[in-house]
């Protein structure tokens, strides 16, 4: 009950702490987008393999994603001189695109090895 219920909890963080950024406007929309949706499409992979009995464990690439989004997220908050857009006029703005940048393929490479993985065994079932 309890690694179902930490899932849950680290969803429930990153959604609200992403919804908050885009309202003020720290965040651009594209990036919580991509992040929310590649959660989504996680769950519904484990979903799947639920269904087909077979369970899709938390690899090491998806606990190093959650912790650059973590490192991004605080990096984003605490950020003085964020703008959104495109701009990279601080030293500030340069470190948060590109932590937002290495985040993201932390994201999209543990999502490709969580569907590498879900394909690998709905295969065997």
């Amino acid at each position: 009950m309890g690694a179902m219920l930490d899932h849950v909890a680290d969803k429930f963080l990153l959604y609200s702490t992403l919804v908050a950024l885009v309202a003020v406007n720290k965040l651009y929309f594209f990036w919580a987008i991509l992040w929310i949706g590649r959660e989504f499409f996680i769950m519904a992979l484990r979903q799947v393999a639920l269904e087909n009995n077979f369970s899709v464990t938390v690899s090491s690439y998806g606990k190093i994603k959650t912790i650059a989004q973590g490192i991004c997220l605080t990096w984003i908050i605490v950020n003085p001189y964020q703008v959104t857009g495109l701009l990279c006029l601080q030293w500030w703005n340069c470190v948060e695109y590109l932590l937002l940048f290495v985040a993201t393929a932390f994201s999209l490479v543990s999502a490709y090895k969580y569907f590498t993985f879900f394909i690998d065994k709905f295969k065997e079932s």
